[in-house]
This record gives structure tokens, C-alpha cells and sequence, in this order.
């Protein structure tokens, strides 16, 4: 999506396809849109989605760190399914407050996964799919011990 149109994007409208609207394929995303999507997902003003997908450029853009995670309200079920992909740790940490029943993560860091299922992030989330191609074996058993402590699968 051009930079141009982010800005009408994060309008806190809701969507007039709301009601029918089951999957969501956002690429091209600027981080400091981020919060704002992830809040506009909770509400509901996307409707009830089943599905979530975004992709982060490969041009990464520099984001304010002093933005917060904010107090979100979860309005709608849990996301059958949530896609993240080239997710920077900052942006992750945003995603992490989404509910989704399963969560597959590409080219993400693996410290921050780790983190992020240890703090709770990721609601209700029941299976966890790593691409983990780079991921160092260690990590790898890492991630998986902390996802059997909070009852989580993780078919790497």
C-alpha cells in the first residue's frame, strides 16, 4: 500500500465490508501504522477475521521507539490464523497483543519469539509455526520448552 494511503487506512472507521471480510493481506506496511492496525484489528473495524497475513517490507523504515503498546480491547474471536513475516522485534511486540489461535512467524528474531511466548504475548494462541531455517538448535529448544510450560504447540 503507498505511504499516501496509510494515512486514510488509519482512520478509525469501520469498514463497510466489515461484516464480510474474513481475511486481512497486508504488505508494504509502514511501522509507525503499526499500533494503529493492531488496534483497529481488536475493534473490530476490519470485521471478525479469520485471518491476518502482513509482510513487511524489505525497505525498513525507522520507527519512533518511544511509541507504547496501547491498552487494546479485544471486540471480535480470536484470528483463526496470524501470518507475520520480516516482523522487526519492535512491530512483533505489537502483533504479540493480537489473539490468534495459530501463529506462523517468517524471518522474525528469534530472541524475540522467545520472549514474546515467555511474557504471554499471542492470546489464546494453541499452535506455533517457525519457518526456522536459520534458527540455532539451542533456540529452537528454547522456544519449545516455553511453549510446553504455557500448554503451547510448536511443529518446527
Amino acid at each position: 500500500m503507498p505511504r499516501s494511503l496509510w494515512q486514510v487506512f488509519s482512520q478509525p472507521v469501520t469498514w463497510v465490508c466489515a461484516d464480510r471480510l474474513v481475511l486481512l493481506d497486508i504488505t508494504e506496511r509502514h511501522g509507525a501504522y503499526v499500533p494503529i492496525l493492531v488496534e483497529h484489528i481488536a475493534s473490530g473495524r476490519f470485521g471478525d477475521l479469520k485471518r491476518l497475513q502482513i509482510e513487511m517490507s524489505l525497505h525498513r523504515t525507522k520507527r519512533d521507539p518511544h511509541i507504547v503498546i496501547p491498552d487494546i480491547e479485544w471486540n471480535i474471536r480470536p484470528l483463526v490464523v496470524l501470518m507475520l513475516s520480516r516482523v522487526p522485534r519492535l512491530e512483533l511486540e505489537f502483533f504479540g497483543c493480537l489473539h490468534a489461535k495459530e501463529v506462523h512467524l517468517t524471518g522474525v528474531s528469534e530472541q524475540a519469539v522467545i520472549e514474546l511466548v515467555q511474557g504471554g504475548s499471542f492470546k489464546e494462541m494453541t499452535v506455533l509455526s517457525i519457518w526456522k531455517r536459520h534458527w540455532e538448535y539451542m533456540q529452537s529448544e528454547v522456544l519449545a520448552s516455553v511453549c510446553a510450560e504455557s500448554q503451547r504447540r510448536t511443529p518446527f
